[in-house]
């Protein structure tokens, strides 16, 4: 799942191979404002912060931060995979960078 801060409300989830977000289901979609990206792990631990970016495009199970490949989504772990470090974690969360 896709969460949005800073209240951290679910925005998109992952499921039979869509990208749903409210009652549509896609297989691409892409965020166009200067965003944040930060994982959390099952224990609540969290990543650093990655970006500012100024696009984020999800399309299938992979997502694209500035063109640059940025994650994976393992569907046989349900986890995200973050390309340039390889670890493995349970949420993505998307948040507005500021300035």
């Amino acid at each position: 799942m896709i969460r949005q801060a800073p209240y951290n409300e679910i925005v998109c989830e992952r499921r039979d191979r869509l990208w749903h977000v409210e009652d549509e289901g896609a297989l691409s979609f892409e965020c166009t404002d200067r965003s944040l990206v930060q994982f959390e792990d099952q224990q609540g631990r969290t990543s650093p912060y990655y970006g500012p970016f100024k696009r984020l495009h999800f399309r299938e199970q992979d997502v694209f931060a500035d063109d640059g490949h940025f994650a994976e989504f393992l569907w046989d772990r349900h986890q995200w995979k973050h390309s340039p470090t390889g670890v493995r974690w349970r949420i993505l969360t998307v948040m507005a960078a500021r300035g």
